[in-house]
């Protein structure tokens, strides 16, 4: 596909859709670099008589970071993010590439920052949570279906449990961090977290509480403190 978009743009090189898919079609073959100058290209017939919409500016800045990160270059990619901050419209975007590039540089603080900007703007994403414990230099498996076989330490395990509470705190109507808890943590500090995760819902009478705990039945140790 992007050697038929080339060969459309020598024939016709003013063609500014010509120039987006084959942009495109070169990031789908893996030939960032490649890529990378398409939309170098296509940026700078901006400045002098091309003018894009305002979506497609914004996905064509983004396509050159994840160029970059690809590529192997997080500092470059992070510089060429917050200097296209003012062009990016989508927010939630631009703060989860900030914060994943933070914390690829090991900036775990400024990575913090970036992801608790994403809370305020989506609250009940379980990912943005997993990503403020990784912050803190807790190891989490990147295939988020493993949990129930990955044994925090029991220093990693209080940690979970202080940055869960914290944002429990900040956004009380947001069960996310609760079902995290469950997911997460085990023997004592996994009961306090089910007592605080059940207790609202059997007060209010709801029907779907073991609904609610199907995905630990997988686990003893936590069915065993659900039977408690």
């Amino acid at each position: 596909m992007s050697t038929s978009r080339r060969q459309m743009l020598i024939s016709k090189p003013g063609s500014q859709q010509n120039w987006i898919t084959f942009a495109m079609a070169s990031f789908m073959a893996k030939d960032y670099e490649t890529t990378f100058n398409s939309v170098g290209s296509m940026l700078k017939f901006e400045e002098e008589k091309v003018t894009f919409k305002p979506n497609e500016n914004n996905g064509l800045r983004l396509l050159q970071v994840r160029c970059q990160m690809c590529m192997g270059d997080m500092e470059k990619a992070l510089e060429m993010l917050e200097a296209n901050k003012d062009h990016i419209l989508d927010q939630i975007k631009f703060y989860e590439l900030q914060g994943q590039l933070r914390l690829n540089l090991n900036n775990h603080e400024e990575a913090l920052d970036s992801f608790e900007h994403l809370l305020e703007l989506n609250a009940a994403n379980f990912e943005t949570y997993y990503k403020l414990i990784e912050c803190h230099k807790v190891d989490l498996p990147k295939d988020r279906t493993t949990f129930a076989r990955h044994n925090l330490s029991e220093e990693d395990s209080v940690k979970v449990n202080e940055v869960l509470h914290k944002y429990q705190q900040s956004f009380p109507r947001v069960n996310a961090p609760s079902r995290i808890a469950l997911k997460l943590l085990k023997g004592d500090l996994f009961k306090a977290a089910l007592k605080k995760f059940v207790r609202p819902l059997l007060i209010k009478g709801a029907p779907s509480v073991m609904t609610d705990l199907k995905e630990l039945y997988h686990d003893s140790e936590k069915v065993a403190g659900i039977q408690e």
